[in-house]
This record gives structure tokens, sequence and C-alpha cells, in this order.
């Protein structure tokens, strides 16, 4: 199937990778993690996946 996007839209992103989830948190406008949190964040990221809602 093909997709064409009639609108262009330039968006900021970063991509979720274990070793930067505190530049991601800042990034989204949350505090950083602690380190307890961090370890349970990621794995339940891995575990259930994230759903980003955008405006589209």
């Amino acid at each position: 199937m093909k997709y064409q996007k009639i609108n262009k839209v330039t968006i900021d992103a970063i991509q979720i990778q274990r070793q930067n989830i505190n530049e991601v948190m800042v990034f989204v406008g949350s505090e950083p993690l602690i380190a307890d949190e961090h370890n349970k964040f990621i794995d339940e990221i891995e575990s259930k996946g994230l759903y980003v809602q955008t405006l589209e």
C-alpha cells in the first residue's frame, strides 16, 4: 500500500534508547528519572510499547 502525505510537516524527534532515556525525558518536557525509575520505565516500554499522540 502506498501512503502519500498531503501536507508536509517538519517535526523534532528523538530515538528512545536505554542509554538516552533522561535526554528523552527532557526532550518531552519532563524531569530526568532517578535510577530506579529509569530501569522500570525502560522495561515497561520494551514490554508494552509506547504510544505517541500527535495533532494529526
